[in-house]
């Protein structure tokens, strides 16, 4: 009859080698993932593959870590695993899910999305023993790299890149194709470019001469509180995006520079009503945030379309009108001053409708709050 310690050593050497077998009949294959960026719907889309032989429940644990940020998710689920090869998707995991931050769950269950960056993708899996113990150790451990950049989706609008501006203070505009730019702030940055420099090093490397957090629109003037911007030096400026406290992603940076205005500084605007239909296109008018114009109407019930446009063409947003007149004189007074799509001392046309007849008005505009 066997002795009870020679029971336990046969037992033992029995375990011993049933861990490493295990080592050798799992493998995970993550290869389908690869250059694909993780989504809530294809986060299982692997393949585990089982030599053993026979069915075998398992435990499985995936990791996401960001580099050089402070953000990690990863999820831990047991499923049944039949003998071969397994689209794990297939298998009906329900993980367990943990999240570095709200703001990252969210990201990743409401909105499919990750944030800009380089991260990790690990998987291990340990077998089960009978009993419902786990073996010692992960039997697999397989990892993939992905880059996240996302720069196409945010883009800068204005200044263009390669920008010569005379205002001093320009207005930043940006636009930005996530579906949901509604619940984004904004970073915008700008930086001094040395000589040398291109503009991505110049925002990645140098002191920003100005920057403002938690802007909530896509749109942002240099305010005159902040550093004067010199002139015939150029600047290097982008935008980041960020939903809650996770930053998602960010702008290729634009350069601009400001130039000397070789327009003598206007000392008295323009105070009275200006009769475009009268003078077709022969003056430049210089207003300081009112347009204020009149129109003698010969015909009832006649209505004005308007618009303005800059230098390029581009018409300027929110200056679409339809202005009803009545028979005689009429008056109308434009105020754009709180419109910060128009840029100080830059030269703009409003083009006004009436049926067939086009009317053409040229001026400088000065920002109200620039003008002494």
């Amino acid at each position: 009859m066997m002795s009870a310690r020679i029971t336990r050593f046969i037992l033992t050497l029995l375990l011993l080698g049933v861990v490493p077998a295990f080592a050798q009949s799992w493998q995970v294959n993550l290869a389908p993932l690869d250059g694909i960026e993780l989504k809530p719907d294809n986060i299982f889309n692997y393949q585990v593959m089982n030599n053993s032989g026979k069915a075998q429940r398992v435990k499985l644990t995936g990791t996401v870590i960001f580099r050089q940020q402070q953000l990690r998710f990863g999820y831990q689920t047991t499923v049944n695993v039949p003998p071969g090869m397994n689209q794990l998707s297939q298998l009906l995991p329900q993980p367990t899910w943990n999240f570095s931050s709200t703001g990252l769950r969210e990201l990743f269950q409401q909105y499919g999305k990750l944030p800009q960056g380089t991260y990790e993708y690990c998987v291990s899996l340990q077998p089960v023993l009978q009993g419902g113990e786990q073996a010692d150790g992960p039997v697999t451990d397989e990892c993939l790299f992905q880059t996240v950049n996302d720069v196409f989706l945010i883009s800068l609008a204005d200044p263009e890149d390669g920008d010569k501006l005379l205002e001093t203070h320009p207005n930043f505009n940006w636009t930005v194709n996530y579906p949901f730019a509604s619940q984004l702030t904004y970073r915008l940055r700008v930086a001094p470019m040395q000589k040398g420099q291109n503009k991505t090093n110049a925002i990645m490397r140098n002191p920003a001469i100005y920057t403002e957090k938690n802007i909530t629109g896509m749109a942002k003037m240099y305010p005159a509180t902040a550093r004067e911007l010199e002139k015939f030096k150029p600047y290097a400026w982008t935008v980041d995006a960020y939903y809650k406290d996770v930053l998602l992603g960010g702008a290729e940076p634009w350069e601009f520079m400001i130039v000397e205005d070789t327009i003598p500084e206007v000392k008295s605007f323009m105070t009275s009503h200006y009769a475009f239909a009268d003078h077709i296109g022969e003056n430049l008018l210089y207003i300081s945030g009112n347009l204020k114009l009149r129109y003698f109407s010969r015909t009832p019930a006649e209505t004005l379309e308007i618009i303005v446009v800059d230098a390029k063409g581009k018409t300027i947003a929110q200056t679409q009108k339809t202005l009803p007149v009545n028979l005689g004189e009429n008056y109308f007074e434009l105020d754009y001053s709180a419109n910060e799509s128009f840029r100080h001392k830059q030269l703009y046309e409003a083009q006004i409708r009436s049926g067939e007849q086009l009317y053409r008005v040229a001026f400088r505009y000065y920002n109200p709050q620039f003008v002494k």
